[in-house]
């Protein structure tokens, strides 16, 4: 008998049960073909310092240059995770996309559309942006900054340069979410949708004085002695 009136309840708002997830679906879809959409990629990179030796052939040096070049690297790892959120690497990743693009970028959305993380020395660079060709153009440029800047960024220009070994860096980039992204989100809304629409459905039912059954009349606490079947097709 509950569900039955359940139901009911349900059939008696069902404009408004299917309705409302099917509108909400509708705009999803629609908002996501109209509305720009945001590009991104990730390049893996090792980053380690060079040896004195590198750029110096004839340098004598003790048997632990090695190892200090490999203890040096990870302070070096550790901030540049912090240093490419900043605005003067922003800026120069600007600078750098400007020369070879003609193309002139905002530092403040390149600075937002940066991340970084680390495994032991490798470094995971994430790019965003609002153009697919913008964000593969940021990440290479993130990469050659790191190059040719090198520790320039720790006042330390007279010291040996960073190695950047780039391991994985993709050739284009692509849409965040993508089609996946995008039945996920359909999913969630319309669900929610229809968990709206269901509240507003028996808010309606309860908010509503009319008598529609027999349940309704013994509801109110007044016994029923019989009751006028329906004529089919009758209003």
């Amino acid at each position: 008998m509950e569900l039955r009136h359940y139901l009911n309840i349900m059939r008696r708002s069902w404009w408004l049960v299917l309705g409302l997830p099917a509108l909400v679906a509708l705009l999803t879809i629609a908002l996501w073909l109209i509305l720009p959409g945001r590009y991104g990629l990730r390049v893996a990179m090792l980053v380690t310092q060079n040896q004195i030796a590198a750029s110096d052939p004839a340098a004598l040096l003790p048997d632990y240059n090695s190892y200090n070049s490999w203890a040096a690297s990870e302070y070096i790892v550790d901030d540049l995770l912090q240093l490419v959120e900043t605005q003067r690497f922003a800026r120069d990743i600007v600078a750098l996309v400007q020369q070879q693009h003609g193309v002139t970028l905002d530092a403040e959305q390149v600075r937002r559309g940066l991340e970084a993380e680390r495994k032991h020395r490798t470094v995971y660079l994430s790019v965003e942006a609002d153009n697919r060709d913008h964000a593969l153009w940021i990440a290479q440029a993130a990469v050659e900054t790191l190059r040719q800047q090198g520790l320039a960024y720790w006042n330390r220009q007279n010291s040996a340069q960073l190695n950047i070994a780039v391991l994985d860096a993709p050739e284009h980039a692509g849409r965040l979410g993508g089609v996946p992204g995008l039945v996920l989100d359909l999913v969630i809304r319309t669900l929610l949708a229809l968990l709206v629409a269901l509240g507003v459905a028996f808010a309606r039912h309860a908010l509503d004085p009319s008598v529609r059954s027999r349940d309704d009349v013994e509801a109110l606490g007044l016994p029923v002695a019989g009751t006028i079947p329906l004529v089919k097709g009758a209003r």
